[in-house]
């Protein structure tokens, strides 16, 4: 890896950690946090139904891929998740309104250049940054730790095992 590339990997990873943080101290501030799965953020069994609910939508993708035979399904989940992810970040600098139309024109212009990489990081650093923002503020310490573990051997099986990671992929 040439370290040009390197640079604007260290670069996308702190943009998104940065703007993660600020969106998370947001979300604290104005007391905007949404509870994933219950109100006790300290419950492990937050750990487990976060995974449940992984489990499911990629069942729902593997079968929907089965299905339209095709990108159809993934192109649409990526299209609603990465509306949804910018409306909430969106939400939290601007007026309502303003955060709609700014979602909408992402999502046109990842529809139009599908393939432009500059697009696909901004739109990704959002997402992340606002899933990893809901997550942080919604799971206290050990429901983390429990469901990162639960996701390291879910990824393992999903990946040498199973396979259908690389299906997604």
């Amino acid at each position: 890896m040439n370290k040009s590339l390197f640079a604007q990997l260290i670069l996308v990873f702190v943009i998104c950690q940065v703007l993660g943080l600020i969106v998370a101290l947001n979300l604290i501030q104005t007391n905007q946090a949404v509870q994933i799965v219950s109100e006790n953020a300290n419950d492990p069994f937050n750990a487990l139904a976060l995974f449940g609910y992984i489990v499911v939508m990629t069942l729902i993708l593997l079968v929907g891929i089965k299905i339209f035979k095709g990108k159809f399904i993934l192109r649409f989940v990526e299209i609603a998740a990465v509306f949804s992810t910018s409306l909430i970040v969106f939400s939290l600098f601007v007026p309502d309104l303003y955060a709609l139309v700014l979602a909408v024109i992402l999502i046109a212009l990842r529809l139009i250049f599908k393939e432009n990489l500059i697009l696909r990081n901004i739109s990704s650093v959002i997402a992340v940054s606002a899933v990893g923002s809901l997550i942080g503020v919604s799971l206290s310490l050990i429901p983390i730790l429990v469901f990162a573990g639960i996701l390291f051997f879910y990824d393992l099986i999903a990946v040498f095992y199973l396979k259908h990671m690389v299906t997604l992929a």
